[in-house]
Formats: structure tokens, sequence, C-alpha cells
């Protein structure tokens, strides 16, 4: 604790200063006044936890030095020292929050004493405070987090009801959007992160005068930003919108590949239509698909959002799987063109060409993903395209980025189904391998095996091994019979056994079939 004495005696300043155990208490001796308005400018001066005060000094009494220095540190502590005994002096002092009182001449063991029950009350309060400090602290965090939700609902669900409890209103509500448009290989979630802090930063620095309400959050390499204002501030609010984007544009040297729009909603009256503020700071920032990226469009109206002829849509999902099930590039390209080409008939605006463009994909990825199946590989593969889309900056990119993202997508279909149908012959060839030496073994018997017809078996089996089920078998039987015959002193019937053939003479016949010599001088040349 830091302790102040005032006393209008010096000599009295210094025998208290003499009797305290400063170093067995852990108190420091912050300095002393001989005056009321000396100690009350030293309070002023270092803050201290104590005052050990006489009653009485001139200038400023003991009892208004008490009065003044609880309306400057209301948590300020003090001891009454004085040699009067009017029972109207300690009252006063009680009054003002003083516990503790005592009388001339100062006796140490009391005066120790009363600064161990002033240290216990200290180290009470200042747990008090802290644990109310903590307190406050989760409220306003808890604030926080829901009013992040809110938004974050409104963002995802369209709806803002809940924003009504944890968002302060006013005659307008209004959404921005910044538009993080990220090059490939820059950094994309870092510059979202830390430009959402610094907006943040920002808006509660310079948008005080401005706004009654504000909440900034994140969502999918976007920042949205939730305002309120009066009417009378829509002049300022526009400036204040402009002060962003200049911001922005400075933040664009600092992160290399990366680009910013704003969005600006239309305003709105109530929670209940705000999600149309939101949908329209959406539809505003695609307007850089054509006019340019690092400026502020401000959103009029809602716009159209869907083409007029759906079929259009419909039509290429059955192009792009034709174009699969037939391995045929040249339709896919030619369908996505026309698909294109449809699209900007209808004269769309930019947000609702991206939606038609964003939908198509969504239809192929899904399609891709029941056909191949919805592992790791094919799931990143189709998000990592939404990304590149979503990050186009002109129509020409993006339909250019459409386009190789079709191709793409074609190209992993046609591997996967090569894998795929390798498959069950990678499995009969390990059926194969660990059971050659059954007499038994058949192409039908191997085809049960792995689930697939006899007839598509074989033919599966001949495209991807290069030569037929049969001719196959007798290569695996007949290279393990050459080194049977070239390592071992078996006899040539054991070894004929052994490899899958129960009569010898038949082994035979086919080892010279293969070989060109027969087994017994295949083993002398090479046994």
């Amino acid at each position: 604790m830091n302790v102040v004495v005032a006393d209008d005696e010096e000599r009295v300043c210094a025998l208290i200063c003499a009797l305290i155990d400063w170093d067995g208490l852990n108190l420091t001796l912050c300095g002393t006044a001989y005056d009321g308005i000396s100690a009350l400018s030293l309070i002023e001066r270092v803050h201290p936890d104590l005052v050990i005060t006489d009653i009485r000094m001139p200038g400023l009494d003991g009892l208004a030095l008490i009065q003044q220095a609880k309306s400057i540190q209301q948590d300020l502590q003090f001891i009454v020292i004085s040699g009067h005994k009017q029972f109207d002096y300690a009252q006063t002092a009680i009054k003002y929050g003083v516990a503790e009182y005592l009388l001339k001449p100062i006796k140490q063991q009391e005066l120790d004493q009363t600064l161990r029950k002033m240290i216990k009350r200290h180290g009470q309060q200042q747990e008090l405070k802290q644990n109310s400090m903590l307190l406050k602290q989760k409220i306003l965090q808890d604030k926080q987090e829901r009013r992040q939700l809110s938004f974050q609902k409104l963002i995802k669900e369209k709806d803002g009801s809940s924003l009504s409890l944890c968002f302060i209103p006013s005659d307008i509500l209004r959404v921005l959007a910044v538009k993080i448009d990220v090059l490939e290989g820059s950094m994309g979630n870092e510059a979202g992160c830390i430009l959402k802090d610094k907006v943040n930063e920002l808006i509660i620095h310079e948008g005080n005068s401005c706004f009654t309400d504000s909440c900034v959050c994140l969502n999918e390499g976007i920042i949205y930003l939730l305002v309120s204002y009066e009417d009378k501030k829509e002049e300022l609010f526009l400036k204040e919108s402009n002060y962003l984007l200049t911001f922005l544009k400075t933040q664009a040297e600092i992160f290399p590949n990366v680009s910013f729009t704003i969005g600006v909603g239309i305003p709105v009256s109530d929670f209940s239509n705000l999600h149309l503020s939101l949908l329209s700071a959406q539809q505003a920032f695609e307007k850089r698909l054509i006019e340019g990226c690092l400026s502020l469009y401000v959103s009029k109206a809602l716009e159209k959002e869907k083409v007029e002829n759906p079929l259009v849509l419909k039509d290429f999902s059955t192009t792009f799987q034709s174009s699969c099930a037939q391995n045929s590039l040249d339709l896919l390209k030619k369908g996505t063109a026309t698909l294109l080409y449809e699209l900007m008939q209808e004269k769309p605006s930019p947000y609702a060409y991206l939606q038609q463009i964003h939908t198509v994909y969504e239809h192929v990825g899904e399609f891709l993903c029941a056909q191949v199946g919805k592992d790791e590989e094919c799931l990143n593969l189709v998000e990592r395209g939404a990304f590149l889309l979503t990050n186009a900056t002109t129509l020409e990119a993006l339909d250019s980025q459409f386009t190789r993202l079709m191709e793409h997508l074609f190209a992993f279909y046609q591997d996967r189904r090569e894998k795929n149908l390798a498959r069950p012959i990678v499995k009969a060839q390990m059926f194969i391998a660990s059971h050659y030496g059954d007499e038994l073994l058949s192409l039908e018997s191997v085809s049960e095996v792995v689930n697939l017809n006899s007839s598509y078996f074989s033919a599966l089996f001949k495209k991807n091994c290069k030569i037929g089920f049969s001719e196959y078998l007798v290569d695996i039987r007949i290279t393990q019979a050459k080194k049977l015959l070239a390592e071992s002193d078996r006899s040539i019937s054991e070894i004929a056994q052994q490899v899958g053939y129960h009569d010898p003479k038949h082994f035979s016949k086919v080892f010279k079939k293969v070989c060109q010599i027969k087994p017994n001088e295949y083993r002398k040349l090479y046994g």
C-alpha cells in the first residue's frame, strides 16, 4: 500500500513515519504534508491507498481534506489522528467513510494494529475490485459474443431478429460489406482476420460521432459492418464510408495480391428488413466485376437475382454428365461456351450472373461427389474451385476460371473413373497371387470374388492388364514353377501340383509351350 502522512506539526509527521514498520507491513511512504492544501495536492499527484491525517491543519482541516479527497478518489482510505476527544469530530469522520480514529499521543502498538486492519481491508477491496472488473469483462465478452452470433445468423440465415436484443437501433440500420479478393498463393485468411480487427478499431475511433452502434464480423472472406445512425447523419455516414475506402486503399499496399471493394446496402428502419440491406450490399460489391475493385458501390435498390430461363442451368448439368459418360472433352467445351453465351443473353446484373455460375458449379460438384465419392481430395477440389470463382475480379476472369474448372473437374472424374475401374482388378490380382496353386481357380471364381459379371470382368481385366485372364494365370503359374525348378529339388510332379496343375504331363506341355523347353531341361540349365 502507498501511504501519505499529513500533520501540521513536522515532528509529529516524523514520529508517525518512525513508528511504522514500513518493510514489515509492506507499506510505501509516498510523501508528507504539513497543511491540508498541500496534502490534497499530494493526494491528487501520487494517488495513495491510505492517508494518515491530523484533524486540525491550516488551510484545509482534516475533515475537509477527507471530503474533497474522497470526491477525487472514492476508495481512498483514511486514519484520522487528533488530540481532541470531541465526539462530533469522530461522527463527521465516520460520515465521510473513515473507519479508524486514533488519539494523540500515538502508541506504536495501536498504530500497528490499525495499519494491519487497513491492509487487510485494502486487500479485500482490491479483491472485490478485481472480481468486479472480471465480471464486467465477462459481461462485455458475453455481449460481444451474442452480437457476433446474432450478426452471423443474419449473414448465414438472413434472420436479424436476435440482433434486436443486443444491438442499439436508430432511425437507420445499414449493412456494409468489404469484399476481399485474394489471388492464388496470397495470404487470404490472415488478411481477412487482420483487416477485420483494423476495420473494427477504425469504426470505434472514427465512427463515434456518426454511429449509434456498430458491429463488425468476418464471414467467408467478406468483412461485414452493421451500423445504426440518425436520419440527419446520412451525409456523415457516406463520408465515413468513403473514409473506410481510403483506409482500405492504404492497406492494399501492405497485402500484396489482395484487393478490396465496399458494397453499401440499402437503409432499413427495423431488424426484420435487415436481410435486405445485407443482400443489397452483396449485390453492390459484385459491380466490381464490370467497374473495377478498390471502389465503393452504394446500392439504391434490390436487384433481380436469377435468370429468366432456369433450363439453361439444367441443360448444362446434363451436358456435363453426358460429357463424362462419353469421355468427350469437346462436348464439354461446346456446352460450357453455350452456357456462358446464353447466360449473358439474359443481361443479368453482375451479382445475378455470379449466382448462376455458382449454382451451375454446385450442381456439377454434387454430381462429381456422388460419382467418385465424398473423400477429402474431391471435397477440397470442389471447395477450392468455389473459392477461385468467388475471387474473380472481372467477368472475363470469371468466365475463364469457370471454363478451366469445368475441364479440371472433367479430368478429375475421368481419372477417378479409371482408378475405380482398376480397383476390382487389383483385388483380383491379389487373389490370384495367393490362390494360383488352386487347380479350380477360374475366371468365373475370381469374378465372384470381386462381385462382377464374368463377361464384364473378363473385358475389364484385359483392358487393365493388357492380356486375358487365362494368359495372365498361366504366366503367374509358370513364373512360380521356374523359380521352384531353379531353387528347389522337388520333383516335377510336386512342382506341377504346387502351381495348380494336377496332371504333370499337362504341366510339362504348358511349360514347354511358354518356355520352349521342358521342365527337366530348364532345371539342368538353371538349377
